[in-house]
């Protein structure tokens, strides 16, 4: 069925392979541990094509595939040699093989995921949500949208300003290589240190301050001070929107609401300008 050719035996069976197979396993094991997540899918990758060759080409295949059933016509005619029994042995054990490693490619993908979800640092990757219903729909395709409580901002020329407090831009949206959403802010503490920055590279969270952050998920950022006051919510919805909340702070103003109170529903489409000028 998919048998390897018995001349590639030499290949997968030589001296101390399987304990080579089981020294490549635990290296891919100590590797995710380590966080060194693409030398462990490596290694998991190799294992994975050693044991099943190894199988396939074994001395209990071949010993299988020479016990096959001999069929013969009515007149005692030799037809053929039945490997019903012998595509059995190839197919079930193989198919094992390879769910135990897909286990483990998840395993190691899960941990990849929850170190990552735990890291100060890291990019925003866009979530499926729909585009929430705004004031500025409907927004066209290559434009793309912040949301600052239910007010929209939405453009297709980058970089470009959100929000500017007194000639100083506090938020600007720009476009990634890949096309999608990439904020541009700084959000600063009462005594000025930075509690987290956005940029086109991903988030930096200062984590020499107290503070608590949460990452539920990869398209979503969560910080908060010790009395539980949000600095910055952030949700990636989509390719083309983001969802922000929180405070950010004007030097000398004290601080603005992101969900910009006293505007409700407002929509800000403009093309080169400023969409939201606070004096």
């Amino acid at each position: 069925m998919f048998g390897l050719p018995q001349d590639l035996k030499s290949v997968f069976h030589w001296k101390h392979s399987s304990w080579f197979i089981a020294l490549a396993a635990g290296a891919a094991l100590t590797a995710s541990l380590a966080d060194k997540f693409a030398l462990s899918y490596i290694f998991l990758f190799v294992t994975a094509v050693l044991s099943v060759g190894c199988w396939l080409t074994s001395d209990t295949l071949s010993r299988k595939r020479s016990s096959g059933m001999r069929l013969y016509s009515a007149n005692g005619t030799f037809l053929i040699v039945s490997d019903e029994n012998l595509r059995r042995w190839q197919l079930i054990p193989t198919i094992c093989i390879l769910v135990f490693f897909l286990l483990g490619f998840w395993v190691i993908r899960y941990l990849q995921i929850q170190k990552e979800l735990q890291a100060y640092v890291g990019q925003l990757v866009p979530a499926s949500d729909p585009t929430p219903f705004n004031p500025c729909d409907p927004i066209p395709p290559d434009y793309l949208t912040v949301f600052l409580g239910n007010n929209a901002a939405a453009t297709n020329h980058f970089p470009h300003v959100v929000l500017d407090v007194g000639g100083y831009p506090l938020i600007s949206l720009d476009r990634s290589m890949d096309g999608s959403v990439a904020v541009i802010l700084t959000i600063r503490s009462p005594d000025g240190k930075i509690v987290v920055s956005m940029d086109t590279t991903g988030f930096t969270v200062n984590e020499h301050n107290q503070l608590k952050f949460n990452r539920p998920d990869r398209s979503t950022l969560t910080v908060m001070d010790q009395e539980e006051r949000q600095w910055l919510y952030a949700r990636y919805l989509n390719k083309h929107s983001f969802k922000l909340d929180g405070m950010i702070r004007i030097p000398g103003r004290g601080f603005l609401p992101l969900q910009l109170i006293g505007m409700e529903r407002s929509c800000a489409m403009s093309l080169n300008g400023i969409d939201i000028s606070v004096r």
